[in-house]
């Protein structure tokens, strides 16, 4: 997978020769909702590359940071997961106060001319432009007047919970320390990355801050858990607390941890 910045497309500093297939969207956390617009990206490409475009930081944080509730993936978490989706190109726009007032169609204008999308997937609820002003169905005329096909995706909904699929229900599990929802709602295990090493407050524990985390931390509580340590891993039990995360090791090489939905006792 090739990850190409926005800013250097834009100045034609790097170029996609081929045409694409691409989904549309911030991917907050990547979510089965998100995993059906890509699958759709990439079985309806007719002979273009699958692409993805998203941004980050998550907009909302630039936007409107009191209102944000936390990442739900890190970017290194992200990238895998792309990858394992079977994205050939992702394309990240560095989301800034400066973006922000960027018009919506000034963006897909610059899109279309920068790039080759033969096909956009969007889901129902996109928006993009100063203010949010350009939704799903706008980006549609816009971009039809062009020959370019737009498919706008509904919702995926759970047929167990019997909800939608979204980033605000999976932060929502998690608050509440039902991981159990929050698997179901992924597809996947929640995994928290570790971008800083823990401070060491025994021989056999590291204590990492809430503060030096970039992600949303479970509700306190005891969980099972997967503890990485690049190529190796071994299971444990990790204290999440008001103020950050326990973990039973001394080992400052952990770089990931996987929450098991079983073995939970909140507190």
């Amino acid at each position: 997978m090739k990850v190409i910045e926005w800013d250097a497309l834009i100045t034609g500093n790097v170029r996609i020769s081929e045409p694409l297939s691409m989904a549309l969207g911030v991917f907050d956390g990547l979510h089965r909702g998100h995993q059906a617009l890509i699958s759709h990206a990439r079985d309806q490409r007719e002979g273009a590359a699958p692409a993805v475009l998203t941004f980050i930081p998550n907009p909302k944080k630039v936007i409107a940071p009191w209102k944000y509730g936390g990442n739900l993936d890190s970017y290194r978490l992200r990238l895998e997961l792309m990858e394992e989706a079977g994205v050939e190109y992702l394309i990240v726009v560095g989301f800034t106060e400066a973006f922000a007032r960027v018009p919506g169609r000034r963006f897909l204008d610059d899109l279309k001319n920068t790039v080759d999308p033969k096909l956009v997937v969007v889901g129902q609820s996109f928006r993009c432009g100063h203010k949010n002003s350009t939704d799903c169905g706008q980006l549609a005329t816009h971009l039809g007047r062009h020959g370019i096909r737009v498919d706008i995706i509904p919702p995926v909904v759970d047929n167990v919970l019997r909800e939608t699929i979204s980033s605000t229900g999976i932060r929502k599990a998690l608050l509440k320390g039902d991981l159990a929802t929050a698997e179901r709602l992924l597809g996947r295990n929640y995994a928290v990355d570790i971008v800083e090493p823990g401070i060491a407050s025994s021989d056999h524990e590291l204590r990492f801050a809430k503060a030096k985390l970039d992600q949303l931390v479970p509700a306190p509580g005891r969980y099972a858990a997967r503890l990485h340590f690049g190529d190796a891993q071994t299971d444990g039990i990790v204290i999440t607390t008001e103020d950050g995360v326990i973990v039973p090791t001394a080992a400052k090489e952990l770089n990931r941890i996987t929450f098991y939905a079983n073995n939970t006792q909140k507190e």
